[in-house]
């Protein structure tokens, strides 16, 4: 059985680097561990979002931990920043990745290399309504190997409530 990750990237999923290939290889449930930071936008829209959405608070540097559990082809991560958790459902409809966090879902387009993976949203929904192109929000989500270590990038704005989350860290699998 192909892990989601292999079954949307096909053949690229071999250039992604090591660190990068091996998180996305599982095809049964695992931890990450590692250190990371949060920065959540001050405003009080942006604030509203972000809590809505559960992101943890501002945390310069903390703890982190990934729970992959993955059910049928369906991975449920488990983010943990210190003692804040969020999660989130990750499927396949090839050959997008879906990602749910709750009422809101986000459909990417994966782009693979050897210098890591890159993720493009293609369309939002929120309680099952598709957004106008105009209220999307903007990411940045891109995974690396560095130090031969996984490391992430993540981050969502929006131009009318400025930075909603930046977070980024490393993780490695645990014994």
């Amino acid at each position: 059985m192909k892990s989601l990750y292999q079954r949307l990237l096909g053949d690229a999923f071999l250039a992604l680097p090591t660190a990068v290939r091996e998180l996305h290889g599982h095809t049964e449930s695992v931890t990450y561990v590692g250190r990371g930071s949060v920065e959540r936008g001050t405003g009080w829209l942006s604030c509203m979002v972000g809590a809505l959405m559960r992101f943890p608070p501002t945390m310069p540097d903390t703890p982190v931990s990934v729970r992959f559990d993955i059910f049928n082809g369906v991975e449920t991560w488990t983010r943990q920043f210190g003692a804040y958790r969020f999660h989130s459902t990750l499927s396949a409809s090839l050959p997008h990745l879906h990602e749910s966090f709750g009422w809101v879902n986000i459909q990417f387009q994966l782009n693979a290399d050897t210098n890591g993976l890159d993720m493009q949203p293609l369309g939002w929904r929120a309680l099952g309504m598709p957004l106008p192109r105009a209220l999307w929000p903007k990411i940045v989500a891109r995974e690396y190997a560095a130090h031969d270590h996984f490391h992430f990038h993540v981050e969502a704005s929006h131009p009318l409530v400025g930075l909603l989350v930046r977070y980024r860290g490393y993780l490695q699998k645990t014994a």
